[in-house]
């Protein structure tokens, strides 16, 4: 958990400072040449796709959508294999904008998707930040002003028995960050 975290950390740095402009694939074009943010399955693939590069030679899987029972489908896993058992780290990702951004952390990370065998009751909640002009769950109006303030109001409603196992992380592309 701790190496995603890390590497998501990377990834936030070369978005704000890298030669690469990465933030600008979260976005496209209108017809009249507008940024139009990506939406939530699109950010994601991105992220994996990141996520992927980066660990793979360190002999960590990465796959998006994976699929358990009930039809439940974790946005990214992170798979190696430790002392011959499979460790799996689940990974929910949410736009800034989704109306379940402040349960999706419990509801689906914590209560659906980390009770799975390998994956120890541990996670990570992705958030994508595309700024303060974009919607906060279903919220038009709202009080966040940037991507560490949204951080710290998801963290504050987390349940105490939780904050250990789920890390909460939140990519800032927004255009105004870079």
């Amino acid at each position: 958990r701790k190496l995603v975290v890390q590497e998501l950390t990377r990834y936030q740095e070369d978005i704000d400072g890298g030669e690469f402009n990465a933030a600008n694939r979260f976005y496209t074009q209108d017809d009249k040449g507008n940024d139009v943010r990506l939406d939530e399955v699109g950010s994601v693939e991105i992220v994996a796709e990141r996520l992927n590069l980066i660990l793979h030679s360190k002999n960590i899987s990465i796959a998006s959508e994976h699929q358990t029972k009930n039809q439940n489908r974790i946005d990214i896993t992170a798979a190696i294999m430790i002392g011959g058992k499979r460790r799996l780290l689940v990974i929910e990702a949410k736009g800034q904008w989704h109306r379940e951004l402040y349960s999706a952390a419990i509801t689906q990370l914590y209560d659906r998707y980390s009770v799975h065998p390998d994956a120890e009751k541990q996670g990570i909640y992705l958030v994508i930040w595309f700024g303060a002009y974009e919607k906060v769950a279903g919220r038009k109006i709202h009080e966040i002003t940037s991507a560490i303030e949204l951080k710290q109001s998801i963290e504050d409603t987390l349940p105490i028995e939780i904050k250990g196992l789920i890390d909460v992380f939140v990519l800032d592309v927004s255009k105004n960050s870079y």
